[in-house]
């Protein structure tokens, strides 16, 4: 059974700044996904990237191809 994504997003919203984040929410994140390494991203770090693998996370961030961007989208809409 899939663990629910309710705890990370918690987790996610409880910490104050960048540095926690990295520190306890990364180690959380592979408990969710199926991948061998799992990280966090952030958007402002997207121009320092190769211009081809830019290009690649502009449409993979989209949340026409993206689940986690879609909930995360539709649940902001959501909240009050």
């Amino acid at each position: 059974m899939l663990a629910s994504l309710q705890p990370l997003f918690t987790a996610i919203d409880s910490v104050n700044d960048e540095r926690d984040l990295k520190t306890d929410v990364t180690s959380k994140l592979g408990k969710h996904f199926a991948a061998n390494r799992s990280g966090i991203f952030f958007f402002d770090q997207l121009s320092q990237l190769d211009p081809s693998i830019q290009k690649i996370l502009k449409v993979a961030l989209l949340i026409e191809h993206n689940p986690v961007a879609r909930y995360l989208t539709n649940s902001s809409c959501t909240r009050t």
